[in-house]
């Protein structure tokens, strides 16, 4: 998956899933916030009731209908109960509402367990114990909260249109910033699969990022390219160097071996091989030289010691002297007397 599909896709669910969250939350305390606000609303109901019951229990019938009758449009679809301290009936709302709990919350209800609430489908159910003048009333409230679930609705409503406007815009905007934060990235990589490795001396990679970690990663792949470059260039010297400096010996010792077939004697032959044997051997120390040589041009330490350059020089010149015979060499010093320090070096006796 591309790089700025993830972004897009870890960015944009982060925040529409804790977006929905939020709102699953807020919507869960409002329909806490309002079944208590109800309940509460209907304790004050059972409460005021209570007391005009108590205040007109001895006038007709006919005062506590008209007291049923001011309460009805209270709240939308309510049945009242209220019970003496014998749990006796006296007094029940005109409404025609059924509470199939009734019974069972007012045998639940005690001096010790004032409160009870319940649910019958949508509508809250509370039982509640009170004193009031020192006498002991037990009460059930069964009622509709239109209003609250009206506002319940439209906080949903609210929440649900909110929700999409909140998605829409935070898909754009992820769509933005994940092509904007991944395209230094992606042109990274197109110039990476456009780079021509079979160039001998390639060009550095350039992007243009104010990213500090891309910035490091190109340095560093320009720093990887520049020092494979270099192993290459170095690959091709030192074939052509070892191939330069084999190819004299080499030319020499099978001319010699050609020479030397042409020989009849046995005892003429001989004292040939062994001059031969000994300029073959030479080949190795020109080996160990070489891969010397190499060591020192790849960075690698080596060991080095004090050597007279004039002992040097009558190395190569006695080497010389044991291919070209006929050649002549001479060293001077100038001037005669020379300070035998100025003549020491230090040098890896097996590059010299």
């Amino acid at each position: 998956m591309r790089i700025k599909n993830k972004i897009f896709i870890y960015f944009s669910a982060t925040v529409i899933a804790l977006t929905a969250i939020a709102f699953i939350i807020i919507y869960i305390l409002f329909s806490e916030y309002r079944e208590e606000e109800f309940q509460q609303q209907q304790n004050v109901k059972i409460q005021t009731t209570i007391k005009l019951v108590e205040k007109f229990k001895t006038e007709s019938t006919t005062i506590s209908y008209l007291i049923d009758q001011q309460d009805i449009n209270d709240f939308y679809d309510e049945k009242l109960f209220i019970y003496d301290a014998n749990k006796n009936l006296i007094f029940a709302s005109l409404d025609s509402l059924d509470v199939l709990k009734a019974e069972n919350i007012l045998n639940k209800l005690s001096p010790t367990n004032k409160w009870i609430e319940t649910k019958e489908d949508n509508y809250d159910l509370i039982g509640v114990y009170v004193e009031n003048n020192n006498q002991n009333y037990y009460a059930i409230s069964k009622a509709y909260d239109a209003f609250g679930y009206s506002k319940m609705y439209f906080l949903r409503n609210v929440l649900i249109g909110i929700f999409l406007f909140i998605t829409t815009v935070v898909i754009l905007i992820s769509r933005f910033l994940s092509n904007k934060i991944s395209k230094p990235i992606t042109t990274l990589a197109d110039n990476l699969n456009k780079y021509d490795l079979s160039k001998e001396k390639s060009d550095e990679l350039a992007i243009e990022t104010s990213s500090y970690e891309l910035i490091q990663l190109t340095q560093r792949f320009n720093d990887l390219l520049k020092r494979t470059n270099e192993a290459f260039v170095f690959q091709k010297h030192t074939i052509h160097h070892i191939s330069h400096q084999l190819k004299t010996p080499i030319s020499v010792l099978v001319s010699e071996l050609e020479r030397i077939k042409s020989f009849s004697s046995i005892e003429d032959i001989k004292p040939e091989i062994e001059g031969q044997i000994i300029k073959a051997k030479s080949l190795g120390s020109i080996i160990n030289v070489l891969l010397e040589i190499s060591k020192i041009e790849s960075g690698q330490q080596t060991q080095k010691q004090s050597l007279r350059i004039d002992e040097l020089f009558f190395d190569v010149i006695e080497e010389l002297n044991s291919i070209y015979p006929d050649f002549h060499f001479e060293v001077n010093y100038v001037p005669d007397e020379v300070n035998e320090n100025r003549l020491l070096i230090s040098v890896n006796p097996h590059s010299t």
